[in-house]
């Protein structure tokens, strides 16, 4: 005779079933695999999932708790994390840093300090991957203790030239690692903190005055905007090459050295040039942008020179080149203090205007006369001149 199963669910008695009937009804849901039966010939109540015949379905883990149990670290899924240490270039790594010592100060009652292990979280990497991986409740990867090494590695990219600096963006994927290791953390222990997924305004905010600075960044390392920073001749960009020599700033064999101008797509409004042989500024008259005011001298027609230098990366430092012994004859050079450019700029044309200098002494020839030239803030003298390179990586 085929197998007869009684159920039995909260007291109350089901079937009897076929072995097939049974199956259907665990598949579609209407018994449980733990649900108390009863066939003929068993010794007693046995749950459902027991009897041989029966096909259970695949057992599922019960659903994470939403704020039962609560969370170890600071638990955020990982994709979260990724995008938005992209996206904030960097900003939220130093937030998932403090809110993870703020955890471990609260775990062990510590007076350790999470805002500044936070700003100094290259160098406090280190030990918050050994805390993590000692609080595994299943041995963890030995891999682990040298992500902090790869985070580093990736934070001294950014004193590559460009673009290679912009490996330093990918240095949210060794903490990603540990945001992952951290969610196995949380999940064995049946948790899920109620931010995990949850991106809020304030994170937008942050994204999309951060994805700005990102795109800006980007194009001017790949130069497809014009760079913020004085740049070598090497760097200055081939369209700008071609408007120079057209504008006549750059002749047949003229070496350019030192360039800069206040553009940002382009350089036909405004910039400032320094060459082997002469220093040019120049500027598009406003309401006429036909013209183009040019102002040019060469080393040996340079009276003396002024310098202001700013203090204030959103402020540019100024330079006053003199061409006669009247104060008021020569022109400005509007230069950017980023990197020390502006430095560069005038140390290399005080050495140039030094060596036309000399050789005029050298030969007899009236030349201006001697002395430091007048500088506003700091002053650069003839003879006394700081050499520094221009690039990513100048001070």
């Amino acid at each position: 005779m085929p197998m007869q199963i009684h159920v039995s669910r909260e007291g109350k008695s089901y079937g009897p079933y076929s072995v097939g009937e049974a199956n259907a009804y665990l598949q579609s849901g209407e018994l449980s695999a733990n649900d108390l039966a009863w066939f003929e010939g068993a010794a007693g109540w046995i749950p459902l999932r027991q009897i041989p015949e029966i096909e259970c379905p695949a057992m599922l883990p019960p659903p994470l708790p939403a704020h039962g149990v609560p969370s170890h670290y600071h638990h955020v899924a990982v994709w979260k994390f990724a995008l938005l240490s992209i996206l904030t270039v960097g900003t939220y790594d130093i937030i998932w840093f403090y809110k993870n010592w703020k955890f471990i100060k609260e775990r062990d009652g510590s007076d350790i300090m999470p805002f500044w292990r936070a700003i100094f979280g290259v160098l406090w990497c280190f030990p918050l991957a050994k805390d993590i991986r000692q609080h595994s409740p299943e041995p963890a990867p030995g891999y682990l203790g040298a992500l902090p090494l790869a985070y580093l590695a990736f934070h001294l990219c950014w004193k590559l030239p460009e673009p290679w600096w912009l490996i330093s963006m990918f240095s949210f994927i060794p903490l990603a690692v540990l945001v992952l290791q951290v969610h196995r953390i949380n999940s064995t222990r049946g948790s899920r903190a109620p931010y995990y997924g949850r991106i809020g305004l304030g994170a937008v905010t942050g994204m999309v005055v951060g994805a700005l600075v990102l795109v800006m960044a980007v194009a001017s390392s790949f130069h497809w905007i014009v760079p913020s920073r004085v740049v070598t001749g090497e760097e200055i960009r081939s369209a700008d090459l071609r408007f120079l020599r057209a504008e006549g700033m750059l002749e047949d064999g003229e070496l350019p050295l030192y360039f800069y101008s206040i553009g940002i797509f382009s350089v036909a409004d405004e910039g400032n040039l320094l060459t082997d042989r002469r220093v040019v500024s120049y500027f598009r008259l406003p309401f006429e942008s036909a013209r183009l005011l040019i102002s040019s001298a060469t080393f040996e027609e340079i009276h003396q020179i002024e310098t202001t230098y700013s203090d204030s990366a959103l402020e540019d430092s100024e330079v006053f080149v003199q061409t006669s012994a009247d104060a008021d004859d020569g022109f400005y050079l509007s230069l950017s203090s980023e990197e020390g450019g502006d430095r560069t700029f005038v140390n290399r044309l005080t050495e140039l205007w030094n060596e036309a200098r000399h050789k005029k002494e050298a030969t007899g020839e009236d030349g201006p006369p001697a002395g430091a030239p007048a500088a506003v803030g700091e002053a650069v003298t003839p003879l006394e001149v700081e050499p520094a390179p221009v690039g990513p990586g100048a001070d």
